[in-house]
């Protein structure tokens, strides 16, 4: 679809995959009484719950290949035990009378997705991938603490995304820092 991802590129691959999967839910359940929202930089979240989510793969040899891999809840119900392990998933049926099939769902998926990735080809499309991403974003303002790769634990507030797809956080001290890995878990 994208011919080769430059270094600007790659961080919003996964974030332009959740605007994707938020068009689709949108486009096939116009009864939705609210809106997804982003949880960065993988997660797709309606009513603070968990519907879907991303994972992208990158291979480091040349030309770049990225394999993206998607999960949706369509009808799944939940055992007792995955809701009391804090993992909050919900699924569409949960949120909607009738839940399209899942070859309904993965075609308007598939095209929601390529349109979605094409933007990230041009510089003024790049932008227009950043300003979707921030309306859409579950963290802003928000109580958060966020779990780098070594551990460490960083409490703050969500301030949004950065132009790189990086997520803003600012830390007890008021320093506001940009972050591209790491785990978010939400405060309650």
């Amino acid at each position: 679809v994208v011919q080769e991802l430059q270094p600007e590129q790659r961080p919003l691959l996964s974030l332009s995959a959740g605007l994707a999967i938020m068009k689709t839910i949108e486009t096939l359940i116009p009864e939705l009484t609210t809106v997804p929202a982003l949880k960065w930089p993988n997660d797709v979240l309606i009513y603070d719950r968990k519907v879907s989510g991303v994972l992208c793969e990158m291979r480091s040899s040349l030309p770049t290949t990225v394999v993206i891999g998607i999960g949706l809840n369509l009808t799944a119900t939940f055992e007792k035990s995955v809701l009391d392990s804090g993992a909050n998933p919900i699924s569409l049926h949960e949120v909607a009378a009738t839940v399209p099939d899942d070859l309904t769902m993965l075609k308007c998926l598939r095209q929601c997705l390529l349109r979605q990735v094409r933007q990230l080809d041009s510089r003024t499309d790049l932008q227009a991938v950043i300003q979707q991403v921030r309306s859409r974003d579950a963290l802003y303002g928000r109580s958060i603490q966020f779990e780098r790769p070594n551990g460490q634990r960083i409490v703050g507030i969500g301030r949004g995304i950065h132009s790189s797809g990086g997520l803003l956080i600012e830390g007890t001290d008021g320093q506001i820092t940009t972050h591209h890995s790491g785990r978010v878990i939400l405060g309650k």
